[in-house]
């Protein structure tokens, strides 16, 4: 048999029967087909409208075109569930049980079935949505669907000699699963971690069987928010708005007119920075934190990961935890050091460990690696001491601060992560680029290189900019300074009058195809340190460039991160 799927992508299997098993063979069409396919997609409209007005003839001659390239149709009142399932490439593979036991027949949702070979029963299961697995019997000339996943232990036993097989890409949270396509198609937003479905990262469970944004609304009033709708409505109050909006996956801000009632959502957030010309309050949903999954070598402490980095200086340590998503430790109040003491006993070898806080551009001004001033510092007595080079901040085993030379000392030092670098290695591009320092040396993850635009050659404004491939919510950026120069002196610092936007055209940047994520205007790193700059709000775009107003840009690394849209369901 060979069954056509009929949503894109579309699909083809093939059945080879053997004895005493049905193997799957998938495959994916071919050129032509997918070609034949797009053309009837886009053409769809006016087909139904030259059938309206009677002109039929070439119905049987395009039926017949379409039928060879393996093409049916769909009703359009296919449930949305079903379409997805039936186009769901995991869903057509199914995991084989260790042999024996049956299940009940009254409480699975099942049928039982007269089965000629082991592909008439696997059959069955595929072209039914709601079938999660299915056994057989041999012996007994017995096949059994279920809507409950055929699980070990979870079947009877039976004196029938039956064999199990549970269905993949349709398992619900606390199932077992393998990957994360076992999870996302009955649950959205589920993944699999430690073998199991669940609310991971940036999801939360919702109570209900479901999994649910987690984080909170950021106001953005006054912003126009114009990409992506996904609907209009008439609702009676901006929580009810909110609401829906949030519990929306694919949702990611909404405006509300008092006046009209109306309530639209959006699967875009801010794109641009043109103001909204109408009277509407708009949100824009921030989430928990960046996406990612932290490395091995991370462990969880209270809302932090972290990881304990070996013996070397505040500078290499710096750059080392940007190679994994993350910065040294910004947290530096005596209310923040304290939860975190139990894991450093058990982790730290050294005396002293290094934290995301330091004094190097202007003596006594204290900086955290997260970009924020520091105020409230939890200081030792005695300190700090105000030597000269002294300049970056380490803790002791009583949670207390020092300053320490950021260069003449090793010790272990303290990287909490952040998320996944979206721009990782992605594609990048440099106004006058200097040969030895290409673009792509400012993404590729390693502080030792950098890239460089030409010197001598003079341009107003220097610009280096990177493809995320995706569109997706950009929240903060890190920027590491070269490690070899110009940060002696603040004159020298050409860390300065530099700009990161977030676009959505490669080479248009501006107020109508871009918005500002920030604005740099003195110097904000010293050479061969990393920091962290959070957007003022969220954005959405696929490209973020960095501009610099002198003729020169140099940088080791620009790190973005942030959020892959959710897809619509």
């Amino acid at each position: 048999m060979v069954g056509r799927l009929y949503h894109s992508p579309p699909i083809k299997i093939r059945e080879q029967p053997s004895n005493s098993r049905c193997t799957l063979v998938v495959e994916r069409p071919t050129v032509a087909q997918r070609r034949i396919d797009e053309l009837f997609s886009s053409a769809g409209s006016r087909l139904r409208r030259s059938l309206a007005v009677g002109r039929v003839t070439m119905w049987p001659l395009l039926c017949s075109l379409l039928a060879a390239s393996g093409w049916r149709h769909t009703a359009g009142a296919e449930v949305d569930l079903q379409s997805r399932v039936r186009t769901h490439l995991r869903a057509f593979s199914f995991e084989d049980l260790p042999p024996g036991g049956d299940v009940s027949s009254s409480d699975d949702g099942g049928q039982t079935l007269s089965p000629v070979n082991a592909c008439d029963c696997r059959r069955p299961c595929l072209a039914n949505h709601t079938c999660r697995g299915y056994g057989s019997s041999a012996g007994t000339a017995s096949c059994r669907l279920t809507e409950l996943l055929p699980a070990p232990g979870s079947t009877q036993a039976s004196s029938g000699d039956w064999l199990w097989h549970a269905r993949h890409g349709v398992r619900r949270l606390g199932e077992r699963c393998a990957v994360d396509d076992d999870c996302s198609l009955l649950v959205a937003g589920a993944t699999c971690a430690g073998g199991v479905c669940g609310c991971h990262g940036t999801v939360r469970e919702d109570g209900t069987g479901g999994c649910r944004k987690a984080g909170n609304f950021t106001d953005v009033s006054g912003r126009q928010l114009a990409s992506g709708l996904i609907s209009e409505t008439s609702v009676g109050s901006i929580t009810a708005c909110e609401s829906a909006c949030a519990a929306l996956m694919s949702c990611v801000a909404f405006d509300f007119s008092a006046k009209q009632n109306r309530c639209r959502m959006y699967a875009e957030g801010i794109t641009n920075e043109v103001n909204s010309t109408e009277n509407v309050k708009s949100f824009v949903w921030s989430f928990s934190r960046a996406d990612g999954t932290p490395p091995a070598s991370y462990q969880e402490v209270g809302d932090k990961w972290l990881r304990m980095l070996p013996a070397g200086n505040g500078l290499r340590a710096a750059n080392i935890c940007l190679r994994d998503g993350a910065i040294l430790l910004p947290e530096v109040t005596r209310k923040g050091l304290e939860p975190l003491r139990s894991y450093i006993e058990g982790e730290s070898t050294s005396t002293y460990i290094w934290i995301g806080m330091e004094d190097m551009l202007e003596e006594g001004r204290y900086v955290t690696s997260d970009g924020k001033e520091a105020t409230d510092i939890a200081w030792d007595q005695g300190q700090p001491n105000a030597h000269d080079p002294d300049d970056c901040g380490i803790i002791n085993r009583n949670m207390v601060i020092h300053d320490g030379h950021c260069l003449n000392h090793r010790f272990n030092a303290l990287c909490q992560y952040v998320g996944d670098n979206l721009a990782l290695n992605r594609a990048s591009w440099l106004t006058m680029q200097d040969r030895k320092y290409p673009a792509r040396h400012g993404n590729d993850g390693d502080e030792r290189t950098f890239a460089h635009t030409t010197e001598g050659v003079s341009v107003p404004t220097a610009a280096w900019t990177v493809d995320l491939s995706q569109t997706v919510q950009v929240t903060s950026i890190v920027y590491a300074g070269r490690v070899d120069c110009c940060g002696s002196t603040l004159a020298k610092n050409r860390n300065r009058l530099t700009e990161v936007r977030v676009g959505s055209h490669p080479t248009a940047f501006n107020s109508t195809h871009s918005a500002r994520c920030v604005w740099l205007e003195k110097p904000f790193v010293d050479k061969g340190y990393a920091r962290l700059f959070r957007c003022t709000v969220p954005l959405t775009g696929r490209y973020v460039r960095l501009t610099r107003a002198m003729p020169l840009l140099d940088f080791a690394e620009l790190a973005v991160f942030g959020n892959r849209l959710p897809s619509q369901p």
